[in-house]
């Protein structure tokens, strides 16, 4: 049970890096950054107060960052 845990945790980590790597890839398209791309992602959650994954799904759904 234990394992079958632990490979579910890693599977949903796994999930959530592809998930922010492409709303990463997404902005620098966008907005034309390179190294800025998760700052942007990161300070949109913050001043929205939400999590970063949220942030994430929103600039893969919509194909940008929310306001």
């Amino acid at each position: 049970m234990h394992s079958a845990r632990r490979e579910a945790n890693l599977e949903r980590k796994e999930d959530t890096r592809d998930l922010i790597g492409r709303a990463e890839g997404i902005i620098m398209s966008l907005e034309h950054v390179t190294d800025k791309a998760f700052h942007m992602l990161r300070d949109a959650s913050q001043r929205l107060n939400v999590k970063l994954t949220t942030i994430a799904q929103h600039v893969n759904d919509l194909g940008q960052l929310p306001e």
